[in-house]
């Protein structure tokens, strides 16, 4: 075989091996993609949305997470909007981020935080944002709180020790003191875990008495729920506690 024969032969090898790579990467991107960047009955029916919620906690608790997308794909699949099917107002505390404490992915879900997920006018804002702002809006909110809230904890020792904190802090604790005003009668080992609850309730109270915010909630048909992220004991750590499921 001469050499221009064999070196023409190289290069056809070569450009068809080019090109079947080309296909396996495509394939692959396609294969990778995480489906599609809107779900439809999550974001129309609150009692779907919180099952979804519900389902990917259990798959957090039970450490098989579903395998998200974060590649250039997905990135740019959801840069046409958002699209989230549940918002979800929250504590700052970074051993609970909602998007892996209920198994979410990109665009999933709507997230306002905040130290003991206290109601401010910019988060009733976001939230309302989340409704009247977004097509189609949430149809389910979930204010998450917490055991072990150090927000809370500064709360029961303003409380019962007669401790402000400085600055800023004592905004938080005057918030959440009507909560820990609940537990007075307590044993002192439940106080911190009960305030937490009851501070939950309060917020989603508020929310939907907010005189903005909860003619909203009746007019769009948003349901609002309370849920405590569970930390005291090893069997149950992860675990979200939900209060209830209606408006």
């Amino acid at each position: 075989m001469s050499d221009r024969h064999e070196s023409s032969r190289r290069e056809f090898l070569y450009r068809a091996s080019l090109t079947a790579l080309g296909v396996a990467l495509s394939s692959s991107l396609t294969s990778c993609s995480s489906g599609p960047p809107f779900r439809t009955e999550e974001s129309t029916d609150p009692a779907k949305a919180l099952q979804a919620l519900i389902d990917g906690n259990r798959r957090f608790m039970e450490a098989k997470l579903m395998p998200h997308d974060w590649n250039l794909e997905r990135r740019n699949a959801v840069v046409t909007g958002e699209q989230p099917f549940a918002s979800v107002l929250c504590c700052s505390d970074p051993r609970v981020p909602p998007e892996v404490v209920f198994d979410q992915g990109l665009n999933d879900l709507f997230i306002v935080r905040g130290a003991g997920h206290t109601v401010t006018d910019q988060v009733l804002g976001s939230l309302e944002y989340s409704i009247a702002g977004l097509k189609p809006p949430v149809r389910l909110i979930v204010v998450l709180g917490h055991q072990d809230c150090g927000a809370v904890k500064a709360a029961i020792k303003e409380v019962f020790n007669n401790v402000t904190p400085p600055g800023n802090l004592a905004s938080l604790t005057k918030a959440i003191r009507p909560a820990v005003e609940l537990v007075r009668e307590l044993p002192e080992d439940r106080r911190l875990p009960e305030a937490a609850k009851h501070n939950v309730l309060l917020v989603v109270r508020q929310l939907r008495e907010d005189k903005y915010l909860g003619p909203l909630l009746k007019d769009k048909n948003v349901h609002v729920v309370g849920g405590i992220y569970q930390m005291e004991t090893p069997i149950e750590s992860g675990r979200v506690e939900f209060f209830t499921a209606t408006p």
